[in-house]
């Protein structure tokens, strides 16, 4: 059980950089997301800066 949530933890560096590769390309409406409101990248941006400050104090702090 410990062992399976220690993966966990550690797959939150890959899931963040996936994130903010999708998130990116939906900003700059690239691909399958050139027809995007801009409204939504206007949200995009804001949680990928909140999610972005939430992975830095993962980083900053050896909390698992």
């Amino acid at each position: 059980m410990v062992l399976r949530e220690e993966l966990t933890l550690n797959y939150i560096p890959n899931k963040y950089i996936k994130l903010k590769k999708v998130s990116k390309s939906i900003i700059n409406k690239e691909r399958e997301f050139a027809k995007i409101d801009y409204s939504l990248i206007i949200a995009i941006k804001k949680g990928l800066r909140k999610f972005g400050n939430f992975y830095n104090i993962i980083k900053k702090n050896n909390i698992y």
